[in-house]
């Protein structure tokens, strides 16, 4: 991997970082059920696009620790744990395969 693809991924975590925080300040579109309207998605969704989707994915379930870290996650056990947050947040990174 280069040293100019790692500083991509940590510019896109740090933008993920970003709004996934303004996103938790300002709630933009709550549901009455939880989750809201994820601004994090769209430097997800870049990545993808810009690093491929091996990268991509990378880039996504490293951003589920970055969520841990600046907003909220809520998992009941380890099952809902990986397919709310790591099998959702990789898939992102697959989206440089459709067109």
């Amino acid at each position: 991997m280069k040293t100019k693809d790692l500083v991509y991924m940590a510019f896109y975590l740090a933008l993920f970082a970003v709004f996934d925080y303004i996103a938790n300040v300002v709630p933009l579109f709550k549901m009455p059920n939880g989750g809201s309207l994820g601004l994090g998605v769209v430097p997800l969704l870049i990545a993808s696009y810009h690093l491929g989707y091996k990268k991509g994915i990378l880039v996504g379930v490293l951003s589920v620790v970055i969520q841990y870290m600046v907003g909220e996650l809520y998992f009941i056990d380890f099952f809902s744990f990986f397919l709310e947050y790591i099998v959702a947040f990789g898939i992102y990174g697959v989206a440089s395969l459709f067109p």
